[in-house]
């Protein structure tokens, strides 16, 4: 079983780690991979765990993984967005990089003494706003610049959990400690309630591609080893339906647009599943039931993942599997997002 701030954005693509040094400041720590010399046929070299892992921001053509999911682009092919994440220490703070692992740094500055700032970062689609979870469980929205704060006021503990963005960047939806799901305007005005029950679990909530839908996940229930669900509701209420049942120890990390199916970790193993009508949703082939992948994360351009292995950022796609493995170590959540 698994268990604000300044932002600065750079018009490039990059992923940035947040880290509080030992004398209370934030360094940036830029961690760039070596470039592979061999073309995409040749062996590739190993990430965390002998994991097969890929040239560095490149990726190699191959044939589709069903009739959804296409394969990654040709080799030398730059890939789009940015990456944020958790970062050391204890995840305390929030980061930034390229998703080939180049221009690493701090976005927000964690708490100091052991306070909890920030979690659960999330960029907008257009790369323009960034919104995540601030001191208490509220909800913190500002721009990608840290120029403009949009958080909605009269927050209380507990307010606003796991914010996910709007295919189009105008909305976001998150959980809140009273068992709903909402929505909020990205200018901080509008916050209403969706659809409010006890069966609301904690493990996020993600748009369908079209932008008419959320997922959500169920509380865990039952013996010998607790199962949960995730279900949809419209993005305007009324009743739900039941995706993927039978998740054992329930599911989290859900992402869905912009990729073609909706991918979540299973809290049982720590895998990456895609849901399926399988029980319990399909294991994503190719990355191996490592039993330590968390946080999956579709990349703009709905074809490429990233994922969260043993504290290390991986590039992956649903019919090749891990591609490389990028940036820092201790991560401990990440979400790709940003223009195409």
């Amino acid at each position: 079983m698994i268990g604000g701030a300044a932002v600065v954005v750079g018009g490039g693509a990059a992923v940035v780690i947040l880290a509080t040094s030992s004398n209370g400041g934030t360094t940036a720590t830029a961690t760039t991979p070596a470039r592979a010399t061999a073309p995409a046929t040749s062996a590739p070299g190993r990430g965390p765990g002998g994991t097969p892992a890929g040239p560095t921001g490149t990726t190699g053509g191959a044939t589709p993984h069903g009739t959804g999911s296409p394969h990654a682009t040709p080799p030398g092919t730059t890939l789009p967005g940015r990456i944020v994440f958790s970062c050391a220490p204890k995840g305390l703070s929030i980061c930034e990089m390229n998703p080939d692992g180049t221009h690493v740094r701090v976005l927000v500055r964690g708490g100091g003494r052991g306070e909890v700032c920030c979690g659960h970062p999330v960029l907008s689609p257009d790369g323009t706003e960034l919104a995540y979870e601030g001191p208490e469980g509220t909800l913190v929205i500002t721009s990608a610049d840290g120029k403009h704060d949009f958080s909605p006021p009269d927050q209380f503990p507990g307010f606003g959990f796991s914010p996910a963005w709007s295919p189009r960047g105008d909305e976001l939806a998150f959980i809140s400690g009273d068992g709903s799901i909402r929505l909020v305007d990205s200018d901080g005005t509008g916050v209403r309630t969706v659809f409010r029950s006890p069966n609301v679990g904690t493990g996020g909530v993600a748009w369908s591609p079209d932008g008419t839908e959320l997922a959500f996940t169920t509380r865990p229930r039952g013996n010998p080893i607790p199962s949960g669900d995730i279900d949809v509701v419209a993005t305007t209420g009324g009743p739900t339906h039941t995706l993927v049942t039978g998740v054992l120890d329930g599911a989290a990390g859900l992402s869905w647009a912009p990729g073609p199916d909706l991918l979540f970790t299973s809290m049982h193993e720590a895998t990456i599943r895609e849901a399926g009508r399988t029980r319990g949703g399909r294991p994503v082939g190719g990355l191996h039931g490592h039993g330590s992948d968390v946080s999956p994360s579709w990349g703009p351009d709905g074809v490429h993942f990233s994922f969260v292995r043993a504290g290390r950022v991986v590039i992956a796609t649903v019919a090749d599997g891990v591609r490389t493995t990028i940036g820092p170590a201790d991560v401990t959540y990440a979400q790709w997002s940003g223009p195409r």
